[in-house]
């Protein structure tokens, strides 16, 4: 663990921090602490320092990201992230060797259309083949699941988090989630605990909680 110090113009707030850290019982601080990491990492908390240890945590270096289950306004929209996976997706397939030879044998097919038109017999006629055009690929592109109400509330919370992760690549992330117990059974809490703490990433992810029971640890915190 390591130790986080919040520094305003009226108090130190000190908290152990892991790679999951759970936040239980005290609403209020919590609601207080997601309000400083948000001020923080957009720059609007201007008297507010964030140290680990003695040393201030370069703001520029991170991105802070709410998920809120039980508000859609500070929860990905799945839309958003489905598409934003898919188009991930094709750009990777248009770095395959296939999808190269695919656009060379389209081209190629259509100078075998103009050649053939003149061939014909009579000039009545004139065929045309389209350039090769991606979005064909993308539209005969399907998803595993025939939509997205298919997937579990547990499904959309992995998806859109994995989407997080996957979408940023020049900065640290701190994914504060909150109140997943409001979607996700006792169950899917616990393989959702598990799956955060075995993920190989350098991710920090927060969990506010309104049921104390469902979590064996909190964080140990202290005000000066």
């Amino acid at each position: 663990m390591k130790e986080w110090h919040i520094k305003d113009s009226v108090r130190v707030t000190s908290f152990l921090v892991d790679k999951v850290t759970i936040l239980k019982g005290e609403q209020k601080e919590w609601c207080q602490l997601v309000e400083y990491f948000s001020d923080y990492f957009s720059y609007k908390g201007i008297q507010i320092n964030l140290f680990e240890n003695q040393t201030l945590i370069p703001r520029r270096d991170f991105l802070f990201q709410i998920l809120s289950p039980n508000d859609p306004t500070k929860f990905i929209s799945l839309e958003k992230a489905l598409i934003r996976q898919e188009k991930e997706f094709l750009t990777n397939l248009e770095f395959s060797p296939f999808y190269k030879q695919l656009v060379e044998s389209w081209e190629e097919l259509i100078e075998e259309v103009d050649f053939l038109n003149t061939q014909q017999k009579t000039n009545t006629t004139h065929y045309t083949l389209l350039p090769f055009d991606k979005k064909w690929i993308q539209t005969s592109l399907s998803f595993s699941k025939k939509n997205s109400a298919q997937l579990s509330h547990y499904e959309k919370l992995i998806l859109q988090i994995n989407v997080l992760e996957e979408s940023i690549s020049d900065k640290k992330l701190i994914i504060y989630i909150q109140f997943p117990e409001v979607v996700l059974s006792d169950k899917e809490l616990e393989h959702f605990i598990y799956y955060l703490q075995q993920s190989p990433n350098g991710i920090l992810y927060f969990i506010q909680t309104e049921n104390p029971s469902l979590f064996p640890t909190n964080i140990v915190y202290k005000e000066k």
